[in-house]
């Protein structure tokens, strides 16, 4: 990072910030395949993974706007830790599970897992916005949060209708 990112970004928010691009391209990446014939789904699944790719795709555009005019560096990296190691073994058990799953049984665990993540990120975007002094960069957060809530409501109704529990 150079200096004027070092004076907009410490280094644990660069890590928040390389998190949340990559969470953004990973419902991104969900959205897409959910849209293809290899794992379609029903509504209002469809509709839910077309609308989250559209948003998570602008927001990660967002991201990436003011990183790059910010010479941040959005590169996820899972730490060493227990924790980290933990992470990784954590999403590569749930892929591998999701790409078992019988349509019924992939419908349920996405929106579980989509449930969850969205309060994670609403919880990690509570916690960073503090921290952002650049307006630009609060309002990508704001926006992002936002966006979050509204997708975290939506997901519970879904959830409820079609008698899921996260």
């Amino acid at each position: 990072a150079t200096r004027a990112a070092a004076q907009v970004v410490s280094p644990d928010l660069r890590d928040v910030l390389a998190m949340l691009a990559r969470a953004h391209e990973q419902k991104t990446e969900l959205a897409f395949y959910t849209s293809t014939p290899f794992r379609p789904v029903d509504e209002p699944f469809k509709q839910f993974f077309k609308t989250m790719g559209e948003v998570q795709g602008d927001l990660l555009k967002q991201l990436k706007q003011w990183a790059a005019k910010h010479h941040v560096d959005l590169t996820f990296h899972y730490t060493s830790d227990i924790e980290g190691r933990a992470q990784k073994f954590m999403e590569d058990r749930q892929s591998k599970l999701a790409r078992g799953d019988d349509k019924t049984d992939f419908e349920r665990d996405m929106m579980i897992n989509m449930w969850t993540d969205y309060e994670w990120q609403i919880s990690l975007l509570t916690e960073t916005l503090p921290l952002a002094t650049d307006p630009e960069l609060r309002s990508y957060l704001q926006n992002s949060l936002r966006a979050h809530e509204e997708g975290s409501r939506e997901i519970r109704g879904i959830l409820e209708k079609y008698k899921f529990q996260p």
